[in-house]
């Protein structure tokens, strides 16, 4: 094998890679900004939820108890276990 035809392959080998590099590198970015959305989504739900729980306790409170007696009816039908 010629000098040239090895360099030839070498360079060509380095490219490949460097490529598929930046294709890894591009797509980690995406779901790091992808997890990074999610997060954030959920953190403004919690906070909101928050809010709603501050302004509203008698609310929340009411929604808890028929929540907690509706689970309670559906085990009772279901059978005591």
């Amino acid at each position: 094998m010629e000098l040239t035809a090895l360099k030839t392959t070498y360079y060509t080998l380095g490219i490949i890679f460097m490529a598929l590099i930046l294709i890894v590198l591009l797509t980690l970015l995406i779901i790091l900004f992808y997890i990074k959305h999610k997060v954030s989504l959920l953190q403004k739900n919690i906070e909101e939820k928050i809010s709603d729980l501050k302004r509203h306790p008698q609310e929340a409170a009411l929604d808890l108890g028929a929540s907690l007696i509706e689970k309670l009816v559906k085990k009772g039908k279901s059978g005591k276990k």
